[in-house]
């Protein structure tokens, strides 16, 4: 009987034996594949680590790339724009094409307008009424500050009355267009306003179409010249045709009765800016000299600038000096 016990003992010892051999051996196998799952975790931590190491590294080293091209870029355009004895109290030259700053001097300060003003005046009244429309003469427009040779119920065609209004800067012609366009009857400085804020023109607000003084302390229209370098880009690349005669030292139009005018151009420096290809003047007491104008220093590539609070004389001496620059820094002449 103690014999057959131990023999069962034995027995179940064996039996325990092999059970534990045989776990060890599943153990094996799991630890063997579980290492072999760590490794492959491990491996594909550290691959990951030093992709996304090597990718930082990358993305850092084209900030960097950037900013020392940024930093040379600057100092080259500082280089061009140096010791210039401008006059304007506000300056802002814009590469158009390329979309980017190219000068400035306290651009976003609002000041008075002036005559600029009429840009927008044609701007609204191509964009509503459009460059067939009719427009009349009123007696109410002629009473206008200046003559430009308009007669009492004349008729226009609107885009021969703009290219008169803006080569001329005429007054009576700005009144007549805001007096013949309406939209939703509301008044014509509501809609400039209205687009103003719709493209962005932040510092730019009018109080009537032609830009004149309201009185001797307050300005008809106030803006920056960043808003007017954006306003006459914008509307030169809309409408081409009306803005691009304003580069000429005169012209000669016809209204509806075929009664030609020959009017010339408030900008007397037309021939002495290479390549102009759109221009307008403003002056009055408080805006002193302004004019913005648009440059065509190499073939499509084009470049408005803007000069506000300059003097009457002055503000065609500050434009020379910034188209010569501007070009010299497109073509990349020092």
């Amino acid at each position: 009987m103690a014999r057959k016990q131990k023999l069962d003992v034995n027995k179940l010892v064996f039996s325990y034996a092999k059970n534990v051999k045989k776990t060890l051996r599943a153990d094996t196998k799991k630890w063997k594949t579980l290492r072999g799952d760590l490794l492959f975790i491990l491996i594909l931590s550290v691959t990951l680590s030093a992709f996304y190491f090597i990718q930082a590294h990358l993305v850092l080293a084209k900030e960097r790339a950037l900013v020392v091209e940024q930093i040379k870029e600057a100092s080259q355009r500082a280089a061009f724009f140096k010791d210039m004895n401008l006059q304007a109290k506000a300056v802002y030259v814009f590469d158009i094409t390329e979309q980017k700053e190219i000068f400035m001097l306290r651009a976003d300060d609002p000041l008075p307008l002036a005559s600029i003003t009429k840009v927008m005046t044609a701007l609204i009244a191509l964009d509503t009424a459009g460059r067939d429309a009719m427009v009349t003469i009123s007696d109410a427009s002629l009473k206008a500050e200046g003559n430009s040779g308009l007669l009492i119920n004349e008729k226009w065609k609107l885009a021969n009355l703009l290219k008169l209004t803006l080569v001329s800067s005429s007054n009576d012609g700005a009144e007549a267009v805001a007096q013949s366009v309406q939209v939703e009857n509301r008044n014509f400085t509501y809609i400039m306003n209205k687009k103003a804020r719709e493209l962005g023109l932040s510092q730019t607000h009018f109080e009537n179409s032609t830009g004149l003084d309201l009185d001797q302390a307050y300005a008809g229209a106030h803006g920056s010249a960043r808003d007017m370098a954006y306003l006459l880009a914008y509307s030169y690349q809309k409408y081409p045709d009306i803005f691009r005669v304003t580069a000429s030292s005169a012209i000669t139009v016809a209204s509806a009765y075929n009664f030609n005018h020959t009017v010339k151009n408030t900008n007397t420096f037309t021939s002495d800016i290479r390549n102009l290809r759109a221009s307008k003047t403003g002056f009055t007491d408080l805006a002193g000299g302004n004019l913005v104008i648009i440059t065509e220093p190499s073939p499509g590539h084009l470049v408005a600038i803007a000069v506000l609070g300059s003097t009457y004389d002055g503000r065609f001496q500050d434009i020379k000096i910034l188209a010569e620059r501007a070009e010299k820094y497109i073509l990349r002449l020092l």
